[in-house]
């Protein structure tokens, strides 16, 4: 896969997991979300699955 491919997965995985708005989050994109629920905390374990 070459370099240009690769960018444009990363650009496409982008837009579709942050910059879109999800139905999940009531329309919000995630940045709009998290911005809504003031007291919503992350858990930095949730994306390394321990």
């Amino acid at each position: 896969m070459s370099a240009i491919h690769l960018e444009k997965i990363q650009s496409w995985r982008r837009h579709y997991n942050v910059s879109r708005p999800h139905m999940a989050l009531n329309h919000l994109t995630p940045r709009q979300y998290r911005a809504s629920e003031p007291n919503l905390t992350s858990n930095p374990n949730f994306m390394t699955g321990t």
